[in-house]
């Protein structure tokens, strides 16, 4: 049989990419999807050069391991030893997963005879047609999406999560509450508005600054924003017993979440300030959209 080393690649990126971004999905990392193409695009060069007889050596099982740890460095942005392993034993996991159900529909069902399989140090070649390859790969991923949105919109409302926020060399932390009902965007970038009290904020800012945030003149917080060289933005807002209001919000530096000890950098984020309580008890004292 003649093995196109094409098709090889081919079938072994799409796979790998699944992989990964199924690996993301429940891992809880978002790597941009180039990231994700360029760990799959390794995995794929990685599976070809094994292919070949006389490379036999790098199907050892160092070599593997040193394979698999590269696709994660090269697919997910690591914030910490922790969270790379967690990550590789996810994408393990689910190779394990993908390969057993392979194998089964492969070798149970006559499918690799009928379309003819290759296997050779520990690589299989199947000539799969290219349309039935991308049409499975697309409604495989797309299914893990719609799994994905489903799960986010079942969760639970009122979980609660450290959040730390950095600003001009400066650190607070904060208990932020879920809350779906938190829709504000910031209306210049149209990024996720976190709502925090100014007190929780209060290490970021000198007691001058904070005096100007909580003035009902929103003008003196925004000048002292500037004069702090912050970007600082108004974000409109409503609430119970306020039909409409202003606050004033700022991009920080840095605002992470706080998970097993390691930092996970969120996406793009806006810090709004709300200068009185958000909560009664002060059980938390920010709130953001876990969607």
């Amino acid at each position: 049989m003649i093995v196109y080393i094409d098709i090889l690649f081919a079938v072994n990126l799409t796979v790998n990419f699944i992989l990964l971004r199924a690996a993301a999905l429940l891992g809880k990392n978002r790597p941009p999807l180039w990231r994700s193409l360029l760990g799959a695009a390794f995995g794929a060069a990685y599976a070809v050069a094994v292919f070949f007889p006389n490379l036999g050596v790098l199907s050892g099982l160092i070599f593997k391991l040193i394979a698999s740890m590269m696709i994660i460095c090269a697919a997910f942005p690591i914030y910490g030893l922790g969270e790379f392993f967690r990550l590789l034993g996810i994408f393990y996991g689910l190779s394990l997963i993908f390969g057993g159900l392979s194998f089964a529909l492969v070798f149970m069902t006559g499918w690799g005879a009928a379309l003819g399989a290759v296997y050779s140090n520990g690589v299989m070649y199947l000539d799969i047609p290219a349309t039935a390859l991308f049409t499975g790969a697309a409604a495989f991923y797309g299914g893990l999406r719609i799994i994905a949105c489903a799960a986010r919109l079942c969760r639970r409302r009122g979980a609660r999560r450290r959040v730390v926020v950095e600003l001009g060399g400066r650190r607070a932390e904060l208990t932020a509450l879920a809350d779906t009902g938190n829709i504000l965007v910031d209306p210049i970038s149209r990024a996720p508005v976190i709502v925090a009290e100014l007190d929780a904020l209060g290490d970021l800012f000198d007691p001058e600054a904070r005096l100007c945030l909580s003035s009902e003149n929103l003008q003196d917080g925004l000048s002292e924003m500037a004069a702090l060289g912050v970007r600082a933005r108004l974000i409109p807002f409503s609430s119970v017993g306020r039909e409409e209001g202003l606050m004033v919000g700022f991009v920080p530096d840095l605002a992470a979440v706080m998970d097993g000890g390691a930092l996970r950098p969120m996406e793009r984020c806006v810090i709004g300030i709300y200068p009185r309580a958000l909560s009664a008890d002060r059980s938390y004292d920010a709130l953001y959209n876990p969607n």
